[in-house]
């Protein structure tokens, strides 16, 4: 498998010897982690994101997870994109469409959930439900996400498991991946947080090291 790398790449071993092998890197993307924090942090920091190029994002991680691990090269060995989408609202059959088109681009796997209704939230005082907004006065649509989490853990443990990486990044904020993450350090396995510094600084700190995400947003703006 060819590296993506920007990188220099392995130096040549001595006549006689094995290759020296390259680390193999899978990256695991809580979607809508990542696209909900990067355009909160674009508009706190004044900077205009109409949302990433992912045909660009993930072989930048790579180059990234080089640098921040002081790689001579690295392979990726796969990305898996965890995403879910409301099937009853009309509004997400683009996304629906978005989804499949990212799950054939090369490398890259897309693993989907079902968005399910949530309770309207009921007011502290009364106890009433508030189905409609008090400001404008439409009606509330919640939706909460099931199961991406607890894919994203699973894969990245079974994956672990079976020896089939070197090097994991995580690209979320999550806090609730810390136990995963310290799970995978003790079998020896690095994670990287590839994140928005000082946001998920809990993850940060469980991690082998960081991205900071925002960093590259000039270069992988769509």
């Amino acid at each position: 498998m060819t590296p993506i790398s920007g990188g220099p790449q392995s130096a040549a071993s001595p006549a006689g010897s094995a290759p020296a092998r390259s680390d193999r890197v899978r990256i695991f993307i809580d979607q809508a982690n990542l696209d909900l924090t990067m355009r909160s942090q674009a508009r706190s920091r004044g900077v205009a994101w109409n949302g990433f190029d992912w045909t660009r994002l993930i072989g930048w991680l790579v180059r990234q997870t080089e640098s921040v691990c002081q790689l001579s090269a690295a392979v990726h060995e796969g990305t898996r994109v965890y995403a879910s989408f409301d099937q009853s609202d009309p509004a997400h059959a683009n996304r629906r469409k978005w989804l499949q088109w990212l799950d054939r681009q090369p490398g890259i796997q897309v693993v989907t959930s079902q968005m399910r209704p949530r309770p309207s939230p009921t007011c502290q005082q009364c106890h009433r439900r508030i189905d409609d907004c008090p400001h404008c006065g439409a009606r509330l649509r919640l939706r909460v996400e099931k199961g991406v989490d607890t894919a994203i853990v699973t894969d990245m443990v079974a994956l672990a498991w079976q020896g089939a990486y070197d090097i994991a990044v995580l690209a979320s904020s999550d806090s609730d991946f810390i136990p995963a993450v310290q799970l995978l350090d003790q079998r020896g396995l690095k994670v990287v947080q590839a994140g928005f510094p000082p946001v998920g600084d809990e993850l940060r700190r469980a991690c082998w090291g960081q991205i900071d995400v925002f960093k590259g947003h000039a270069d992988l703006a769509r």
